[in-house]
């Protein structure tokens, strides 16, 4: 039909309210849905905003647009239906236009057309909707002003999950002549949920999601947890957010206020406030969604995202890690506390629980962790909670991750391990180190020697002789480290001990004497005659330096051994042989109170875990002595005792001698080490002398001691020399032993 578009009157229609009328509407123009359309909506609010009401403007000049009536909500470019408008319960939709002077009573009509719109917001023909044809037509002067007419809802094609957009006319006219159209409306029958086929998750912190909420967490983040809603499909301003949280199983959730969108492509922030979480009860495992609802009414819900809280009884109330070593040194670890294995201390902590675990981090430079120890929470009442060390080998690697230079400072954390949660506390400590070490970097840090040092060396070659006996000794102590690099530093001081080959019973000789030429060797010390003794003696020398903070360290050279010889040339010289623990070179050396050396199964017996033992049988070695020689003659005795732990009555049946005759290849120097020294205890002497007397002594002789059951007692240790000068023997008075246990495992 022709369109007039010279009336000279008219108004646009608006749609007013829907109706629950079941009255019949006769015969729809079409409801096949040939006119739905599917392009992307936010284009077609555009277009419809900018151009349709325009494009009908200039067919009728009525200078006014109809509202927006009871029955759409919002505005989008056009009204919009609610989304209840299609629950069922409604058939018809109602629509008004003001009443036009032009209609002539007793001729003409008035009807409502409904039609699909393109992507211009333009009509379609033919109408989804003709009124005049469907029989719903009123003479003019039967309706009120403003008109009120009804379409059925059924004409209108959306269907669920669907957004779709039709323009509504009224028309006037007498079924013969020309007929008038009111200006286009247009609307929107939005059935789509916001988010299309699913609702974006919202994202959440990943630490939340893999170590867990705790109140710890939200304290440092503003008592908030944020969740994050990036721009989703069919976004649209007026759409209205809100996330909740719930115990897993449980049927309160607590929401975050709702925000709502303002434009399309926004990124929304909601907002977990800490009280609210804690008065709702949350606590344990939860879960997290999201909804979205449209201006229409339409709402989508978000999958949901599970992770863990700890809400109540949460740790908390943290202090920083102590260093006592640190903090009462001046705020400062020099290597001599770092050789001390400096402890440091976990203060205790508000709901502290047997078995959480306290994890001590230190960082490096950037903020990386480079190590940490997990310590289990054994008594949760106490304070400090937990505690541990670190070792000179570990304050090396901590000193490379902060590029090498001995002066450094260094941070370190503590987190609380709750199965499945990590507590972080956010208590940070610096600890401030000066490694400076004289004589350069240790090899071996975990000795109490630096062997970069060289060791000093007495009487030129390390010998006095008898000629030398009774004059004092010269010393000289390397300029030069052992790797090229310079030992001394302007100031240095330098103090030469008399030791023994463990380094032990250390005896200064004289006073320290300062370095005044860093580039030479120190030549002025003198050991006294008197100070020397004959046999095998042991000189070490302490260097000292003054570092940061006016602090003192100290490096320990490595231990020399020096001959010294008399006139007198039995074996041994005038006193009696050198008798010490370490004549039980195999033995276990760390066990019993007080400590003393002991053998078991594993160290002497034949078959351990169906093999042959690699360590079997007794190693006592008879060290270098005063005036030993090829040809002198040993005599070593072993004297059982059926009693344990201590040493008892001698048992004959389970004593023993063995002797050996002194050879080229005991006066050798050769390498002093045994298997056994891989094993837990045997700590072998610092400075052992390189020539020796081995005496291998046989697992069934060993085992002959009986204290109930055989190879449970002790055994006692002596020896005898005798050489073309006659005989000495050790200490008759010194009773050496080492407890037996050499028992087999059943």
């Amino acid at each position: 039909m022709a369109k007039n578009s010279s009336e000279p009157t008219g108004s646009s229609p608006v749609i007013t309210h829907v109706s629950s009328s079941t009255r019949s509407r006769g015969k729809l123009v079409s409801s096949s849905g040939e006119f739905r359309t599917f392009v992307d909506t936010a284009t077609m609010r555009r277009r419809l905003r900018e151009n349709a009401r325009r494009i009908h403007v200039a067919q009728n000049p009525i200078p006014t647009m109809p509202g927006i009536a009871d029955a759409l909500v919002g505005s989008r470019g056009t009204d919009v239906l609610r989304a209840a408008v299609f629950d069922g319960s409604t058939t018809d939709i109602e629509a008004t236009c003001a009443k036009w002077a032009s209609g002539q009573p007793g001729a003409d009509n008035v009807w409502i057309n409904i039609y699909a719109a393109d992507a211009g917001g333009h009509p379609v023909e033919p109408a989804l909707y003709d009124g005049f044809a469907a029989g719903d037509s009123d003479r003019i002067e039967d309706l009120d002003d403003p008109m009120v007419k009804t379409f059925p809802l059924s004409v209108l094609p959306t269907a669920a999950g669907e957004d779709q957009f039709f323009v509504l006319r009224f028309v006037q006219g007498s079924g013969f002549g020309d007929e008038y159209f009111s200006q286009d409306y247009a609307f929107e029958a939005d059935r789509r949920a916001p988010g299309g086929d699913s609702l974006v998750h919202p994202f959440i912190d990943p630490n939340v999601i893999r170590n867990g909420l705790t109140t710890n967490y939200l304290d440092a983040n503003g008592g908030k947890l944020l969740i994050v809603v990036d721009p989703y499909d069919d976004q649209q301003p007026g759409d209205v957010l809100q996330a909740f949280m719930q115990v897993v199983g449980g049927t309160a959730p607590v929401p975050t206020l709702a925000k709502t969108v303002t434009d399309e492509g926004n990124v929304v922030t909601l907002e977990f406030l800490k009280d609210d979480l804690i008065a709702g009860g949350i606590n344990g495992k939860v879960e997290v969604w999201l909804t979205c609802t449209d201006i229409a009414g339409n709402t989508a819900t978000s999958p949901m995202i599970q992770f863990d809280t700890l809400l109540a009884n949460a740790p908390s109330g943290f202090s920083p890690i102590f260093v006592p070593e640190h903090d009462n040194n001046g705020d400062l670890l020099t290597d001599t506390e770092a050789r001390l294995n400096p402890a440091f201390f976990v203060p205790g902590y508000v709901n502290a629980v047997l078995n959480d675990v306290v994890r001590v981090v230190v960082f490096d430079a950037a903020g990386n962790e480079i190590m940490f120890e997990d310590i289990p929470v054994t008594d949760p009442a106490a304070d400090p909670i937990v505690s541990g060390a670190f070792t000179l080998q570990e304050l090396y690697v901590i000193q490379e991750a902060y590029g090498g230079d001995p002066v450094f400072s260094f941070t370190m954390t503590y987190r609380i391990m709750r199965n499945p949660f990590i507590v972080d506390t956010l208590q940070v400590t610096t600890i401030n180190c000066d490694l400076t070490l004289p004589g350069g970097p240790d090899p071996d840090p975990e000795t109490p020697i630096n062997e970069n040092l060289q060791p000093p060396t007495i009487s030129g070659d390390n010998v006095i002789d008898e000629a030398e006996f009774s004059s004092p000794a010269s010393t000289l102590v390397p300029f030069e480290a052992v790797d090229g690099t310079p030992a001394f530093e302007l100031a240095d001081a330098v103090q030469l001990f008399i030791t023994d080959m463990s380094g032990g019973n250390r005896v200064p000789v004289g006073l320290p004497v300062s370095v005044t030429d860093p580039t030479a060797d120190l030549t002025t010390i003198q050991v006294p005659a008197a100070m020397l003794v004959v046999g095998r003696m042991y000189f070490q020398y302490s260097l000292s330096r003054v570092v940061t903070g006016n602090k003192t360290v100290m490096a320990w050279s490595p231990i020399q051994p020096v001959t010294v010889r008399s006139s007198d040339g039995l074996p041994g010289g005038p006193n009696f042989l050198p008798l010490d623990k370490s004549i039980f070179r195999d033995a276990d050396q760390s066990r019993g109170a007080p400590v003393r050396p002991s053998y078991s199964y594993t160290r002497v017996g034949d078959i351990v875990n169906g093999r042959p033992n690699p360590y079997r049988d007794m190693l006592v070695r008879i060290h270098y002595y005063e005036n030993m020689a090829v040809g002198d003659v040993i005599k070593l005795t072993l004297e059982g005792s059926h009693t344990f732990p201590d040493y008892g009555p001698p048992a004959p049946d389970a004593t023993f001698e063995y002797e050996h005759t002194v050879n080229g290849t005991d006066l050798t120097s050769r390498p002093t080490a045994i298997p056994e020294d891989a094993l837990p205890g045997t700590n072998p002497p610092v400075a052992e002398p390189d020539q020796f007397v081995d005496f291998v002594i046989p697992y069934e002789d060993v085992r002959k001691v009986n204290a109930g059951q055989p190879g449970l007692g002790s055994m006692r240790v002596s020896y005898e020399i005798t050489n073309a000068q006659g005989s000495n023997t050790s200490d008759p008075a010194v009773v050496l032993f080492a407890t037996i246990d050499v028992r087999a495992p059943a």
